[in-house]
């Protein structure tokens, strides 16, 4: 009987950990997206299970939303299956899977990516996808394979398609989880950086190139953090810093996200002041202050050390 317990125990974990590099239910990436004259992001969320041939696959819907115009719409549905430590994704235009992530794969593997909507802009119709080199990261507590990869190494011709330059375990790639034009004729909207994840075992995960997942805008967008009005000093500070703000801005909120992106001090404008001393016991870091107007908002850079 303890031997039968210990198998059935090992097989559970085996399957459990076998489970835990791709797509827990409820999984939500947010992506920064834009082009040559907009901005915002993309939401993509696994919505539930689809069965395809034989393979009970995730299925995924995502949403774009961008500005100047304000514009929300369905962007595209996928699915995938996870099998060997392998995901596969689904091509419609084919009707058959593709390879799509290898948390197996070694240095030299490679294989093909293809999209899964018809394109005529791009160069060709698939991309040869080849690992140069693997590394361990730590991604909030956990220790995780990150892949380096490249593209048609051993090709003239030039990629139309790519996944980014690496992919993680739990989160898939740095760019996007599914296939994106390269080199394109005409490159319109597309998603270009993972902002965050998460999912229903409340595992997520920040790359602090946002101020929050769904803000229109990444922190490298934001044209005020060259030429704020907006004063922090001492800068760096210890713990104890002031942030003077002029009269004419009439602000509402200023809000501190760390790195990360995460919101970590909010403060609202009930008395009308234009010096606001901030004594949190803040961890060393880079951090953004965002000051939030009646009709214009701003955000600047500051250090505790």
């Amino acid at each position: 009987m303890k031997k039968l317990l210990l198998a059935h125990l090992l097989l559970s974990q085996l399957a459990f950990s076998q489970g835990q590099p791709w797509c827990q239910p409820g999984a939500t990436w947010h992506y920064s997206a834009g082009g040559l004259t907009v901005q915002g992001y993309v939401k993509l969320t696994q919505i539930g299970t689809i069965q395809i041939g034989t393979h009970l696959c995730d299925n995924y819907s995502a949403t774009l939303k961008i500005t100047p115009p304000p514009f929300v719409s369905p962007f595209w549905t996928f699915n995938t299956y996870f099998e060997n430590n392998k995901v596969y994704a689904f091509c419609n235009s084919t009707n058959s899977f593709f390879k799509l992530y290898d948390f197996n794969a070694q240095i030299g593997d490679s294989w093909y990516i293809y999209p899964d909507y018809p394109e005529t802009d791009c160069i060709e119709d698939s991309s040869l996808v080849e690992v140069d080199s693997i590394t361990n990261v730590i991604l909030s507590g956990d220790t995780l394979k990150k892949f380096f990869i490249s593209y048609n190494n051993h090709s003239t011709i030039a990629p139309g398609w790519g996944i980014g330059s690496s992919y993680t375990e739990k989160i898939g790639s740095d760019w996007y989880l599914f296939p994106e034009r390269i080199n394109c004729l005409a490159d319109g909207v597309g998603a270009y950086a993972i902002r965050c994840y998460s999912d229903s075992s409340n595992w997520s995960y920040t790359s602090g190139i946002a101020f929050t997942c769904d803000d229109i805008l990444s922190v490298k967008n934001y044209p005020q953090l060259e030429n704020s009005t907006i004063s922090v000093y001492p800068n760096p500070s210890k713990q104890n810093f002031k942030i003077q703000i002029p009269t004419a801005f009439d602000w509402n909120e200023l809000i501190v996200y760390n790195a990360q992106g995460k919101e970590v001090l909010k403060k609202i404008n009930s008395i009308n002041e234009n010096e606001v001393f901030i004594s949190e016991n803040l961890v060393n870091g880079v951090y953004f202050l965002r000051v939030i107007g009646r009709e214009r908002s701003e955000t600047c850079q500051f250090i505790v050390d």
